[in-house]
């Protein structure tokens, strides 16, 4: 396919080149950083965001699972 074929299939919004669609949310709320990371980073906080899993190590390059299946 060269240039001028590829440019005349439409673009669907959030499709990527390599890897399917992906999606953004943000949204910014009257809060001080600190509580609302500290929370995040909680074994109540991580079971919202991760799911079940044991303490969360965040030491550089440490990995996780969850028994959900959610790893990083």
């Amino acid at each position: 396919m060269n240039k001028k074929q590829s440019a005349a299939i439409p673009k669907v919004v959030g499709q990527t080149a390599a890897a399917g669609f992906q999606i953004g949310v943000r949204r910014t709320l009257p809060v001080e950083a600190e509580p609302i990371w500290l929370f995040l980073t909680s074994p109540e906080g991580t079971k919202l965001w991760l799911g079940d899993l044991p303490p969360l190590s965040l030491a550089a390059e440490a990995a996780f699972e969850s028994q959900q299946g959610i790893s990083g």
